[in-house]
């Protein structure tokens, strides 16, 4: 069953959309064409094509291409008509092809290197030198020599086929298989393969390579060389397998690098072609890439867009001389005018198409849901405070490589620049907003490019909690007035029993210091002449009284009295007791 046809003869209905596309409804299903995907003519196996891959590609001086497969078979191709002729199988993995200035024809195989007689149609093994080395690539120099690489690393044949030695055995030559070999506008002979990048020089034999280095963002970015291609300007372009596209500076030395990061379709590149019209076109393992070498962008294409494959091989690749450039792959090969393939200049729709509130899908009428209306239908919803992280789905209904189609969006009062996103990943997520309005905004671009840049936009509005609202902090507000009223009449109250405080301490303290003067004075007395009988020893106050001693001492200060006897009054009072122990 061919998948490229009908899925029924029985046809229902037809419809042709916005951008092109022809829908047909049928029995069995339905079916998209596409007429873009004619811009490609592609040729596979069960097709016209007898082999399963085309792994070597060369278009020869009468026009007439030649193809060579992995699985031993050399073929013949007329594009005029369409027709493939199958001339020789069993050859190993056809890897090379060469048409010299002398109209010799040679073939590089898995079993060794061989020599079409065209015109007899057959085919005869060369000179031993190369007979029996698997071969991975060919090419004739502008001196008429044959190069020849190989699983060991490289020969140089003359024009007969046998060996012309150009310091294989010196130090710097490739050891390696040698997958890439390209003859510049200089004369230069430059190989590449899985030991890095090598350039010859037939005359001198001078021999310079360059290799990946760790870290350094000017060495040869990756180690396995696939193609090497000069352009119309001479500058030179190396594809890897594994570090993209890189531009040798012939004056620096240095590499500049261009690999998926920057839009090409996959890194591991299989073949170059210099398109003369200011184009590079990369295959690679994903698909095939149109790079701008003004500018570094890439358009990329896949089977989807009508190549016959995703996947190429190795230098399997050419240029007609009318322009035509053709590429080979496990399933066929792929040919194309470059100046002939337009792009569609049609913008998608752009569609919203889920809302998801804690990771729950929301429709019209659930509990809980902010839509009152379908999400592609709606212009605006709330949120409550519980529903502040959310999820927005979006869609481009363009059907032509939909895995293609690109998008960009972000919310507008939460985010200032645009998120990229691929087809694969058509979701906006976010989390814990804040309490405002938003404006979520998407748009959206066909594979070519084209972006419909009003896209479509949807007022979101997260509302605060009830605590969170204008009438709680108002009551915020109140209740906090209510308190510093409360609190500055304390503080006055306060304030007030301070003051009473203090202005009692003073006037205890000032009767304090009166009481105290007053005693003062009274004790003061004792410090002026004080009158006392010479009989009986009574002191006479200041009003003029006799007083005992005790009873003046009591009136003018607090003064306690006690008594003894001393040592004369004893002897003479109580002359019969021990004087010292009564004294003592």
């Amino acid at each position: 069953e061919d998948r490229e046809s009908l899925s029924s003869d029985q046809v229902l209905g037809l419809f042709l959309d916005r951008a092109g596309l022809l829908w047909v409804a049928s029995r069995n299903g339905l079916s998209i064409y596409d007429p873009r995907r004619a811009q490609f003519e592609v040729a596979r196996h069960g097709r016209g094509l007898p082999a399963d891959s085309v792994g070597a590609i060369l278009v020869d001086r009468r026009g007439e291409a030649w193809l060579g497969s992995n699985e031993g078979e050399l073929i013949s191709w007329r594009p005029a008509t369409g027709a493939f002729r199958l001339l020789a199988a069993g050859l190993g993995a056809v890897n090379g092809l060469v048409e010299t200035r002398a109209g010799a024809f040679w073939v590089g195989a898995g079993a060794g290197l061989y020599r079409l007689d065209r015109q007899a149609g057959r085919l005869d093994k060369a000179p031993e030198t190369a007979a029996s080395v698997a071969i991975a690539s060919l090419l004739e120099d502008s001196e008429g020599y044959l190069w020849v690489g190989h699983g060991g690393g490289l020969l140089r044949l003359d024009a007969a086929g046998k060996a012309a030695p150009a310091g294989e055995t010196g130090a710097g030559w490739p050891r390696a298989p040698v997958y890439a070999l390209m003859n510049d506008s200089q004369g230069l002979v430059w190989a590449g393969g899985a030991d890095g990048l090598f350039r010859f020089d037939p005359r001198t034999f001078e021999i310079r390579s360059w290799h990946q280095r760790a870290g350094d963002p000017d060495a040869l970015p990756y180690e396995q060389v696939t193609d090497i291609v000069e352009d119309r300007e001479g500058r030179v372009w190396i594809g890897t397998y594994g570090g993209g596209l890189a531009l040798f500076d012939r004056q620096s030395e240095k590499f500049s690098r261009f690999g998926s990061r920057q839009g090409l379709a996959d890194d591991q590149v299989c073949g170059l072609v210099d398109d003369q019209i200011g184009g590079l076109w990369v295959a690679t393992n994903r698909g095939l890439s149109h790079f701008d070498k003004q500018t570094g962008r890439s358009r990329n294409y896949d089977s989807a867009d009508g190549l016959v494959s995703d996947v190429f091989l190795i230098q399997a690749r050419d240029r007609f001389p009318d322009g035509r450039i053709v590429f080979g792959g496990h399933q066929g090969l792929t040919a194309f005018y470059p100046e002939r393939l337009r792009g569609d200049p049609v913008a998608p729709p752009v569609l919203l198409t889920e809302l998801r509130v804690g990771g729950e899908a929301m429709r019209p009428g659930l509990a809980g849901s902010p839509l009152e209306q379908s999400i592609s239908s709606s212009r605006r919803f709330e949120l409550d405070f519980r529903q502040r992280s959310f999820a927005l789905q979006f869609a481009a209904p363009h059907f032509a490589n939909p895995k293609k189609n690109a998008y960009a969006y972000r919310l507008a009062g939460y985010e200032e620049g645009w998120t990229d996103s691929a087809s694969g990943d058509r979701r906006a997520r976010y989390t814990n907003l804040d309490p405002g309005t938003y404006t979520f905004e998407v748009r959206a671009s066909n594979p070519d490019g084209v972006w419909n840049e009003s896209g479509a936009h949807l007022e979101i509005q997260v509302l605060p909690a009830p605590w969170r609202t204008p009438w709680a902090y108002a009551l915020y507000a109140a209740a906090a007035g209510g308190i510093f009223f409360a609190y500055g009449r304390w503080q006055n109250s306060r304030l007030e029993r301070e003051r009473k405080t203090k202005e009692e301490l003073a006037r205890l303290n000032a009767e304090l210091e009166r009481l105290v003067e007053d005693r003062t004075s009274e004790v003061n007395q004792l410090t002026g002449l004080l009158p006392i009988c010479s009989g009986c020893k009574k002191i006479r106050d200041q009003d003029g009284k006799w007083q005992t001693l005790e009873s003046y001492l009591n009136s003018v200060g607090d003064v306690k009295l006690s008594h003894g006897i001393c040592r004369d009054c004893a002897k003479r009072f109580y002359p019969e007791l021990d004087i010292d122990q009564l004294a003592g």
